[in-house]
């Protein structure tokens, strides 16, 4: 992995463009170095010590919101995740996140307890503040970034809440459910509605309380040591569980643990990969 396969993914760019058609920063602004053409072309400039990591080439990184449509609509099949991988570790490793970022990722995500009451704590904190700056954040990893605040939590956590696995008679399946910090923290009305859903078609869902973050937020930084500490927290969690499937009810933690928990873990890892459910 790293720079050698990013290296070769870049290769595979024939600078036709097409993902300009798709993809929402370029749309909203027009600049060519803020799509996957633009950053492929930058980070072939990096690879190669043309030009250096800096604060205006990290601006023109971060502003990918890797929904991947590039990744999707490419004729030459290149596989732009592995290539933003490559820089994003490269910001961290030449540039460095803050240390409270860095403090967060590493010691706060991985202690679910510590996480609670940090999260908590803010959003108390947020009271506050303004109007306009309350509750503004709808997707966690932001937070993490600096670019958003926390959201209203709820009452109840979908971990505390479900920590006890609701027995059936004669199950189908037995399932183990990747609740995701904001399922968990904003929305555990959609984690019970799932499970609720579930149990109707007689599948047993297992809500695995010591879970922790997907480790998005991590990967979003270039942090990789602490996004794989999260990935083999998890692993250790769901191995422990005899389960027949895993799903969860977002998006981004589902393609977390799906794509990037393989490269992170390789073979450790395949035998809950192929338990996913998209």
């Amino acid at each position: 992995m790293g720079i050698e396969e990013a290296k070769k993914e870049i290769a595979k760019c024939a600078k036709c463009g097409k993902c300009r058609s798709v993809c929402p920063v370029f749309l909203e602004t027009g600049d060519e170095t803020r799509v996957a053409r633009g950053r492929i072309s930058l980070a072939e400039a990096i690879f190669q010590g043309e030009i250096y990591y800096s604060p205006e080439l990290r601006d023109y990184i971060y502003s990918c919101k890797k929904c991947l449509r590039c990744q999707a609509i490419c004729p030459s099949g290149v596989d732009f995740s592995t290539i933003m991988d490559a820089l994003l570790e490269g910001i961290e490793q030449n540039m460095g996140i803050p240390p409270l970022a860095r403090l967060i990722l590493r010691h706060v995500l991985p202690r679910r307890g510590l996480f609670d009451f940090v999260l908590n704590l803010v959003s108390f904190g947020q009271n506050f503040l303004p109007g306009e700056r309350r509750g503004s954040l709808r997707h966690l990893p932001l937070f993490f970034m600096g670019r958003r605040w926390v959201p209203p939590l709820a009452r109840q956590t979908v971990l505390n809440k479900h920590r006890h696995t609701k027995k059936l008679a004669n199950p189908r399946m037995r399932v183990g459910f990747f609740v995701g910090c904001l399922t968990n923290y904003v929305y555990p009305n959609m984690a019970d509605s799932l499970i609720n859903v579930l149990n109707k078609l007689d599948i047993e869902v297992v809500v695995p309380s010591k879970q922790v973050c997907c480790g998005i937020p991590a990967k979003s930084l270039g942090d990789t040591t602490a996004a794989k500490k999260l990935a083999q927290k998890n692993r250790e969690v769901f191995e422990a569980e005899d389960l027949d499937a895993i799903v969860s009810g977002c998006g981004t933690c589902t393609l977390t643990i799906k794509r990037d928990y393989l490269k992170m873990l390789g073979d450790s890892w395949r035998p809950m990969h192929d338990k996913i459910y998209d």
